[in-house]
């Protein structure tokens, strides 16, 4: 079985350029540095990263999750959750 990457961060000083590393995915969201492999690529790697509450956090805080309701959800999902205009 792999680790979990919270053991890894006990044994892994550069465990703190995790947030960085959220920033920068939310970043390529926004504006992707690649026209068609920027936003599934940093997709991905978020599907990973976000496995894991520290991760979690960074993302929360960063107010990841308005950048991923429009990728993963219909038009009509999205205006019932956020409410009417």
């Amino acid at each position: 079985a792999r680790p979990s990457l919270v053991v890894i961060h006990d044994m892994n000083p550069h465990w703190e350029k995790c947030p960085y590393f959220v920033y920068k995915m939310l970043f390529d969201l926004k504006k992707p540095s690649h026209p068609t492999r920027g936003v599934p690529t940093a997709i991905n790697c978020l599907s990973t990263l976000l496995k894991e509450p520290v991760v979690r956090s960074s993302f929360v805080q960063a107010d990841g999750v308005k950048l991923l309701v429009p990728l993963i959800c219909p038009a009509s999902t999205q205006q019932s959750i956020q409410g009417p205009a």
